[in-house]
């Protein structure tokens, strides 16, 4: 690479980044689609399993590519109990998509989890060291959330509605319910 060996280190750091940020989104994201979105009537049996190992495998990667960017963090400390915190709330927002829980304690561990997260991407990096903080650290959330709905939704769908090809109300009621 050209730049030698500074700009390989920089340049592993942001696939790193990227790894972390793009695994969580996936992670919150599908767990929102499948305790939000798809509507509990739809028969999607093996579309949800594959959809909960997607999402158990993007958290996984996170998490990983997260405890390498601890270890590489000038500020260790904070890193790493924002990585734990992160942990905890993957942990939490995962949950109702293996447990067999009812609608309202699935939605309040999602939204503990999915905050969770946030709070803790938010409690280091760029949202940091920019002002007003309460005014960027609200917005980041709000971008980490979206992103997530978003891409989760995307993939959720991808892989639902094939299954779905000879049942239009179902298809109709999960689209529906993404937009």
């Amino acid at each position: 690479l050209p730049g030698g060996q500074a700009n390989t280190g920089s340049w592993l750091a942001s696939l790193t980044q990227a790894t972390h940020y793009l695994g969580l989104f996936l992670a919150l994201g599908i767990a929102a689609f499948l305790v939000l979105l798809l509507p509990e009537g739809v028969r999607a049996d093996v579309a949800r399993r594959r959809l909960r190992l997607l999402a158990a495998t993007a958290a996984g990667i996170s998490i990983a590519a997260g405890i390498l960017l601890v270890m590489q963090s000038p500020l260790p400390r904070e890193a790493l109990f924002a990585e734990l915190l992160l942990i905890a709330g993957l942990a939490s927002a995962l949950a109702p998509i293996w447990l067999k829980l009812s609608a309202t304690p699935s939605r309040l561990l999602l939204g503990l989890g999915a905050m969770s997260t946030t709070a803790a991407l938010t409690s280091v990096g760029h949202t940091r060291s920019f002002g007003p903080t309460a005014l960027v650290i609200t917005t980041d959330v709000l971008h980490v959330l979206a992103a997530s709905l978003w891409l989760g939704g995307l993939v959720g769908l991808a892989m639902t509605l094939p299954g779905l090809h000879h049942r239009p109300n179902d298809i109709a009621r999960t689209v529906t319910r993404f937009s």
